[in-house]
């Protein structure tokens, strides 16, 4: 196993996954700025469930469609990257490539979700699309530890855990078409 390839196709793969799951967020946001409506922070939510009675049907269906995307988008981008990189090595990869495939990408995906998406463009920048109508203004907008804590424990814990999935998942390929 060339551990350099495998740390290549991983860098590429988690810039190029870590860019369409921005797109989808933002392209979603976009479309209907309440699609996303579930993520704010505990008083904008309240405030503009109060004033609007919840998600548009514009918003759940963008919201459905976005998690759709982004399902797709965890699925295949293993597949697709994995399957390569077997090509390219010529043998089986294993479990722990995966593994660390897995792993990295969505810790990636998470960190630039966090930092980009969060705290850059809905904490400092606030572009129209991310401000649900009514809420305007709120304190809240600018509560970077919102999002901290929420990362914090569970979506922490998911990263080795959609790791083990695609190093289970590698193994399982591997033992069906070997």
């Amino acid at each position: 196993m060339d551990w350099s390839s495998a740390v290549h196709v991983t860098a590429l793969y988690s810039l190029i996954a870590s860019g369409l799951f921005c797109a989808v967020l933002i392209g979603g946001a976009a479309i209907a700025p309440d699609s996303l409506e579930h993520d704010y922070p505990p008083a904008i939510r309240d405030r503009f469930r109060a004033e609007h009675g919840g998600k548009s049907v514009r918003g759940a269906r963008t919201s459905t469609a976005m998690g759709v995307l982004i399902a797709l988008l965890l699925g295949t981008t293993p597949v697709v990257a994995l399957t390569g990189l077997h090509q390219e090595q010529g043998s089986d990869l294993g479990f722990w490539p995966g593994f660390g495939f897995g792993t990295a990408l969505f810790a990636w995906i998470n960190l630039v979700d966090l930092l980009i998406v969060d705290w850059w463009l809905f904490c400092t920048l606030r572009p129209a699309f991310f401000t649900l109508p009514g809420t305007g203004g709120m304190p809240e907008y600018r509560d970077k530890a919102f999002h901290w804590r929420v990362l914090v424990p569970l979506p922490l814990l998911m990263i080795p855990g959609y790791g083990v999935l695609v190093g289970l998942g590698t193994l399982a390929v591997e033992a069906l078409t070997g």
